[in-house]
């Protein structure tokens, strides 16, 4: 992780731990290597939360 990620993330978590109450209920079922992250997004704030919840860099894709 490069430190501007890793410092982003620490604080920016801190403060929707915060305000959101959010909990990650488990990490075993993630595979070590690559993975897909596929969210049921409900709202624009919902990428964060998958960022938040992964103890490894996240990249984004997306289609407009």
């Amino acid at each position: 992780m490069t430190p501007f990620y890793r410092n982003c993330i620490a604080v920016v978590s801190r403060i929707f731990r915060v305000l959101f109450r959010y909990r990650v209920v488990t990490h075993g079922s993630v595979p070590v290597g690559g993975a897909v992250c596929c969210a049921n997004h409900t709202s624009w704030i919902d990428p964060l939360f998958v960022a938040f919840s992964q103890r490894r860099q996240v990249h984004f894709m997306g289609k407009v």
